[in-house]
Order: structure tokens, then sequence, then C-alpha cells
């Protein structure tokens, strides 16, 4: 371990250090052969040489771990204004005018038909909605299982409005279900993936979201099944 390695290390430079003190061409004490003159400098200067070894040591452990402290300072500083940006995108995506307004047209005509189970429904989702979306005190980071409970909701509005047109997949792994992942994370791909690719394309539509661990890393993907970017084929000329 670190322990040992260092412990030898510091006998080694303590070693070192007075072999190169007594070389004869620094003329101390020339009248001593080189054996005499490197033993006394060791008893002389061995246990001040090795506190300075550990002195070392320990200054440069500090100073990683500063510099560690500093990075993950400046990480979780850049992490929390990416969740800022992101809270704030979802939010704007989840009251713009349209949106919110085709969701309540969505709930009135559920009204207007009688299905009062429906209406009770959405008006519940829509509600966690709003309340999720302002809650300042939320944590940064949430279980999977939370944010896909929060996707569940908002794609059932959407799919409220858009009927048939929008089908959803999701498959997600019982294991991933328990792993931490940015609050609203998944929301605003799944918004992109629906007025970029769903609502603009004529005719139904399926958005795909899969979570999968491999090894320690989680692995999500929101796809869906509009053409996407389509890139002009190259003139020869």
């Amino acid at each position: 371990n670190s322990f040992v390695f260092h412990a030898v290390a510091g006998l080694l430079f303590a070693y070192a250090h007075n072999a190169i003190a007594a070389a004869p061409v620094l003329g101390w004490k020339p009248q001593l052969a080189y054996g005499g003159r490197f033993f006394f400098l060791l008893g002389e200067n061995f246990s001040i040489d090795y506190v300075l070894y550990c002195s070392i040591v320990v200054a440069a452990y500090m100073l990683q771990q500063y510099s560690s402290l500093k990075e993950r300072e400046v990480r979780a500083s850049q992490l929390e204004a990416s969740l800022a940006q992101a809270h704030l995108r979802a939010i704007q995506a989840q009251l713009n005018p349209h949106f919110f307004f085709n969701t309540l047209q969505g709930i009135s005509v559920l009204a207007l038909a009688g299905e009062r189970d429906s209406v009770v429904e959405m008006l519940s989702r829509l509600s966690k909605l709003i309340r999720v979306s302002f809650d300042e005190h939320r944590p940064q980071q949430i279980r999977l299982a939370a944010e896909m409970e929060f996707l569940e909701s908002y794609l059932a509005l959407h799919q409220l409005t858009l009927g048939d047109r929008l089908s959803v997949q999701c498959s997600v792994d019982v294991d991933t279900l328990d792993a931490d992942v940015p609050a609203m994370l998944l929301q605003p791909l799944v918004e992109n993936a629906i007025v970029h690719g769903i609502a603009v394309k004529p005719g139904d539509g399926a958005i795909r979201i899969l979570a999968r661990r491999q090894g320690n890393t989680l692995m999500l993907q929101v796809a869906d099944s509009a053409p996407g970017f389509r890139t002009s084929p190259r003139r020869n000329g």
C-alpha cells in the first residue's frame, strides 16, 4: 500500500541524499574516506532527511486534495448551472401556452363527453406537473424511478392532445430505477422529440425511452420515429 511505499521511499531518500552529500567533489572532510563521510552524515542527518521527505509527501498530498476539492466544486457548480438551465427550459416547455391550452382543451373535450374519471386523472397529472416544475426545494438529483414517474404524467398529457398519433415505448431495466440522475433530465429531450419530431411529421409517431446499465455506467436514450436531419447529396463538378 501507499504507507509501505512511502516508508521505504523515505529511507531511500535519506540514504541517497547523504550519499550525494558525502561525495568527494563537495570537499567536506577530505581526510575521511567516502564511507566514513557517508555514515557520519547519515547519523547526523537521517532523521532530518526522513522528516523532510514526509513533509514533502504530506504537502503534495494536501495540494492534491485541495486541487481535487476545487475540481469537485467547479463540477458541482457547472452541474448546478446546467440543472438550473434545464429546469428553466422544462418549465418553459411545460407551461408553453400552446401546450398548456391544448391540454386544457383536451380535458374540456373529456368533460363534455362525460368521462369524469379521465378528467380527474388528467387534472391531477397537470397539477403534479406544475407543482414539481415550480418546486424550488426539489433535489438536484433524484432516482430514475421518480424521473420516469414524472415523465409518465408529461407524456400522458401529450397523448391527450395527440391521441393515437403518439405512441410511447419504454424499455427500462429494473436495476436502473434506483440510479441517481439529474432532475428534469429526460423531459426536455422528450419535449424536443415531440415538438420537432412527432408533431411536424404527418401520421403516427413513436418515442422510445431506454435505460440500461453497462458496468457502473447508466445508459439513457430518447429516440423518436421522425426522419431527423437529412444531408444534401454531394454534387460532383
